[in-house]
């Protein structure tokens, strides 16, 4: 976490690193904030700050901000921004101020980039000079800073975390001083399915083919009256293997705020295999109670759910049905994750999906939050437009009952199966026995 200051008269905070993006608050010069990432060519950064009293998560261009708290500089004026909204109270902004000139002989920090004009960054590209260490792996160092933590602050929260909607699960406490519910442990192992899993990539003898290049996803920020959430992204490395394989390792830094005290960050690691139609991934540090996701599963090609179960679970009904996606990207979740569930970060790259509290009833018992089995069951979907299939952890609870949809989809599922945010799927659980 980096600690900066607004140096121009007035600094509009946004929803997303554009000019024309929703503002969330106007800063003052001045104004203290906590930096949590850049955008991928340094012209826009995320930052989190209080605004008369309340917790905020945005965007604000990177030239209007003094690196490591430094005073502001008085007179400075910034120009106009490009397209105020009708009826907003924007603070003028874009441009540093008339004839502010660096000091020669200074010389920027290692990484920091000027804004290249008022244009936001172009999507999903690397940021340049990033290395990646050889093998597969991000560099030491590399793994993103947890950001520190969205502020302090807020009221109580009405339950589970809002489903798309911004509607709570009934029923669904708070977390206690940001502890899980009894419980809600975590679960041992973390092991794959037996079945339809490819030999990992790495073993003896398979060597690396060139040189590994840099992987990256978005950023993303969201948030609601029960609280807010970050992701800086992944970040890290694709590497070709001469068995065949492609391994993706990764790291992405989250932070989350619930209303109620609840206030931290993690930084989360991914590795993802793939060989043939076939992708394994383990996800490791995505939940704020030490719960250890079960592998996913991941597969390009299929012809529907298996009839049979693996060994050692007991497979559901499949049931054809209409999955929705929330967490990453959805605006209206805060995305912090269901202390039922374990507090798995869902504003995140992580693979999992969930079902309605009424099904958890139907599967798990009344006390369906006590049942330590929902913890390492698995789902699995199947899209009927894609044929994709997922095999993933439950990571959260929802929809709400009052919604058509009877699964929702984490991004990276979504994206995955190519739902597109609502789409018909077949779907099962498998519950260990």
């Amino acid at each position: 976490m980096t600690n900066a200051t607004v140096s121009a008269l007035g600094a509009n905070l946004r929803d997303a690193p554009s000019a024309d993006a929703p503002i969330v608050a106007v800063l003052g010069q001045g104004d203290a904030v906590d930096v949590l990432a850049d955008n991928d060519d340094g012209t826009w950064r995320l930052v989190s700050t209080v605004v008369e009293g309340t917790s905020r998560i945005g965007w604000i261009r990177a030239n209007l901000l003094a690196m490591g708290g430094a005073p502001p500089i008085v007179g400075d004026k910034p120009a106009p921004e490009d397209k105020p909204a009708t009826g907003d109270k924007l603070a003028p902004e874009d441009k540093p101020a008339t004839g502010d000139k660096p000091t020669p002989g200074d010389k920027p920090a290692a990484g920091d980039k000027p804004a290249a004009g008022d244009k936001p960054a172009p999507g999903d590209k690397p940021t340049p000079g990033d290395k990646p260490a050889a093998g597969g792996k991000p560099a030491t160092g590399d793994k993103p800073v947890p950001g520190g933590g969205p502020v302090a602050g807020g009221k109580p929260v009405p339950g589970d975390g809002p489903i798309p909607g911004g509607k709570p699960v009934p029923g669904d406490g708070p977390v206690p001083g940001g502890k899980l519910v009894p419980g809600d442990g975590p679960v041992p192992g973390g092991k794959p399915v037996p079945g339809d899993t490819p030999a990992p990539a790495g073993k003896p003898g398979a060597k690396p083919i060139g040189d590994p290049v840099p992987f990256t996803t978005k950023p993303s920020a969201s948030g609601n009256e029960n609280g807010q959430s970050a992701t800086t992204g992944l970040r890290g490395t694709e590497q070709k293997f001469d068995d065949g394989s492609l391994v993706i390792e990764a790291t992405e830094a989250l932070t989350a705020m619930r209303t109620g005290g609840f206030d931290a960050s993690l930084t989360a690691f991914c590795r993802r295999v793939r060989k043939g139609d076939v992708v394994t991934v383990e996800q490791d540090n995505y939940s704020y109670a030490d719960r250890k996701l079960p592998v996913s599963t991941l597969f390009l090609k299929s012809n529907g759910i298996r009839a049979d179960a693996p060994a050692g679970f007991a497979a559901t009904p499949v049931s054809r049905v209409i999955a929705s996606q929330f967490g990453k990207n959805d605006k209206n979740d805060e995305g912090t994750g269901s202390p039922s569930m374990g507090l798995v970060q869902t504003n995140s790259e992580v693979f999992g999906a969930s079902i309605k509290v009424s099904r958890m009833v139907e599967h798990f018992g009344e006390n369906w939050r006590g049942n330590p089995r929902r913890l390492s069951a698995l789902i699995e979907v199947q899209s009927a437009r894609t044929g994709r299939r997922v095999r993933v952890p439950l990571a959260d609870v929802g929809p709400a009952e009052e919604i058509p949809a009877e699964v929702d989809l984490t991004w990276a599922c979504d994206q995955f199966l190519g739902t597109k945010g609502q789409g018909e799927v077949t779907y099962r659980l498998l519950i260990p026995t």
